[in-house]
């Protein structure tokens, strides 16, 4: 998919000041999330089980019913549900807050089981590697793991300071190795997101660069295809309607013959900057090479099309340009047909710009 965003954009940690820009990155960014999060969720699952087992041999007696129950039976499910939603791309803001509640769910029951037991120094480690988990591991953006981190972060310290306080010193070692989990969790995963958002700056940069002209700013010949494919397709699902129309400059060799190249370039500079300003905003401008432009019209009739097409012809025959005051351009005009492919349509639309210009120029031809 194809985007364009302001040169003046900047990577941010959070998110992108511009909210489009933003929801651009979020769409790109989430095949990418949504992998990760599968692949995730699922090997967690799986240590879980083995957690689970291990509570066989280590958790005291009195608790080793209740320990199994919270890691295979609660936790388990729970992640591998995540891994569902994210391996077959369900709802993706479900998964997301999923994803947040379950290290926080991982939490409390961690902290129910330090406050249970008489050596809480062995399952003290759990909330360190959640929170390292949060940051570095679950696929979470910057935001939403800040989020759910310091949620963690906070449980952690009110539980083990006021409700089941820990013996001093044991409390301030926690504390010192849950404060390094989380800043270095964090640093971590700020120089990714900021990394992964320049990456996504470059390439849509990049793919601009690949799909507009550099002269007038318009979507260049390679994107054609592509726009003409969508506008097929949805036309065949749909049933909707587009119209395509190829407009050509009347003489424009002589132009460049009298004025020399550069002053050719000004002329399409102008007359591109004519069509832009009386294209509707839902349609799309081409420069299909040299002096030609394809506008693809959307739910237009053969009426509308003419209407459009000769308002156009009559703005730019109307502009005065330097020099040659006044210029004109020939159009011709078609409709997608069922039959149609990207081939068809650019031919009737060509013949019907050859019939322009064989009764005269300056005018408007449909087939």
């Amino acid at each position: 998919m194809q985007y364009q965003t302001p040169n003046n954009i900047q990577a941010e940690a959070f998110s992108f000041k511009d909210e489009n820009v933003e929801n651009k990155y979020i769409e790109w960014n989430r095949p990418l999330v949504q992998n990760k999060v599968f692949l995730t969720t699922l090997l967690t699952a799986i240590l879980y089980i083995v957690y689970s087992q291990l509570h066989k041999i280590v958790a005291p007696l009195e608790m080793q019913d209740t320990m199994i129950m919270l890691h295979l039976y609660i936790t388990t499910p729970y992640l591998l549900f995540i891994s569902f939603l994210a391996y077959n791309k369900l709802n993706y803001k479900l998964m997301i807050f999923l994803l947040m509640i379950a290290p926080i769910v991982a939490a409390i029951y961690s902290l129910y089981i330090i406050s249970n037991v008489d050596i809480p120094l062995i399952y003290l480690s759990e909330i360190h590697l959640i929170i390292i988990w949060i940051f570095t591991i679950s696929g979470l953006r910057l935001k939403h793991a800040t989020i759910s981190a310091s949620v963690v972060v906070i449980m952690a310290f009110c539980t083990t300071n006021y409700i089941y306080p820990l013996n001093e010193k044991v409390f301030t070692m926690n504390m010192f190795w849950m404060s390094a989990s989380f800043s270095l969790g964090f640093l971590n995963a700020f120089i990714f997101e900021r990394s992964n958002r320049t990456v996504f700056l470059n390439t849509v940069k990049l793919e601009t660069l690949a799909t507009t002209d550099i002269l007038t700013g318009l979507n260049n010949r390679s994107k054609l295809s592509s726009l003409l494919s969508e506008e097929i397709g949805r036309s065949k699902r749909f049933g909707h309607s587009f119209g395509l129309t190829i407009i050509d400059i009347d003489f424009f060799k002589r132009i460049n013959d009298q004025y020399g190249h550069i002053f050719g370039d000004v002329v399409l500079v102008e007359v591109a900057d004519i069509i832009q300003k009386n294209t509707r905003s839902v349609d799309t401008v081409v420069r299909w090479g040299g002096e030609e432009f394809i506008i693809i019209y959307l739910e237009v009739d053969k009426d509308e099309i003419l209407k459009l097409s000769e308002k156009l012809r009559a703005e730019v025959e109307k502009h005065l340009f330097e020099n040659i005051d006044q210029q004109t351009i020939s159009i011709g005009a078609t409709l997608y047909e069922d039959k149609d492919d990207i081939k068809s349509i650019i031919n009737r639309a060509d013949s019907a710009l050859y019939k322009a210009k064989g009764n005269g120029r300056n005018r408007v031809e449909f087939l």
